[in-house]
């Protein structure tokens, strides 16, 4: 008789049970972070190349020779540009489905565009300041009307790191009176000028000037109207506010000449207006 099986002997068939693919939340979150990571850690080098490029090319607009943030139109379509590529990023690693991943739900966007957004906005304004620009707001009458109580204003502050200051620029300085605060005026005199003041007209040099962005609202005092004759020293400026019945500058003895070291940067022009103007170049 056949002997029976041995049953030590039989192979039992295996059944391995296969893991779930994974989701693809902790890659879209990435994205939302930093745009193309998410694809990166996808495994999708190609589309992460393309968001890294595309990021590295937002980063460099804000440097020279472009420097955006120079330009209000550039500078705040940047931002939007940048969020965009943000979104475009995330939205693509939330319903990537590279390595067999189940696409993660719509709904996770709620919670991630914000994030992008945030993201941006954030790096928009770093990057803004490491190239060199500021934003400030004006606290004060003595620039009007090309200024106004409440403006919003970009600044440029490395505009004076290879030339001098010139006359008719609008310049933030430090405050000959008040240490820590920074005041706003115009460039009127340089170094080797020599400037009156007769009758409220400014004569720069024995010529009268044109000076378009003055304004007289009130009677002011005698100094106001009268002074000088001043002959400005190397590396000096004599400097005035617009509103030149509300304006201390260089024309009173406790404002007095500006160093050139005092001056800190170009205003450029209005971010936020308090009547109008949105992005108006200050002249």
């Amino acid at each position: 008789m056949p002997e029976p099986p041995n049953s030590s002997s039989e192979s039992v068939p295996m059944i391995e049970e296969l893991p779930e693919p994974g989701q693809t939340t902790g890659p879209a979150f990435a994205s939302a972070v930093f745009p193309g990571l998410g694809q990166l850690a996808l495994g999708e080098g190609s589309k992460a190349l393309v968001y890294f490029v595309l990021l590295a090319i937002w980063i460099l607009l804000f440097f020279p020779p472009v420097q955006s943030p120079r330009y209000w139109k550039v500078w705040g379509n940047q931002e939007l540009a940048g969020i965009a590529l943000a979104f475009a990023s995330t939205f693509q690693a939330l319903r990537s489905r590279a390595g067999g991943r189940r696409p993660g739900h719509l709904v996770l966007l709620v919670a991630l565009l914000p994030v992008s957004a945030t993201t941006m906005v954030a790096s928009h304004h770093f990057l803004t300041r490491a190239a060199g620009f500021r934003d400030y707001r004006i606290n004060g009458t003595a620039m009007q009307p090309a200024l106004r109580d409440k403006d919003t204003i970009m600044a440029s502050l490395h505009e004076f790191r290879m030339r001098a200051p010139a006359r008719g620029e609008i310049v933030l300085l430090k405050s000959p009176n008040t240490p820590g605060s920074i005041i706003i005026k115009r460039v009127i005199a340089e170094g080797g000028d020599t400037i009156t003041g007769k009758n409220g007209q400014v004569l720069l040099n024995r010529q009268c000037l044109d000076e378009p962005y003055v304004v007289h609202t009130a009677r002011p005092a005698l100094q106001l109207m009268n002074f000088g004759p001043v002959t400005v020293p190397s590396h000096k400026f004599f400097v005035m506010g617009d509103n030149r019945d509300f304006s201390l500058d260089s024309r009173q003895s406790q404002f007095g000449l500006i160093e050139e070291s005092a001056i800190l940067g170009k205003a450029i022009y209005i971010v936020t207006p308090a009547h109008n103007g949105t992005g108006h170049e200050l002249r």
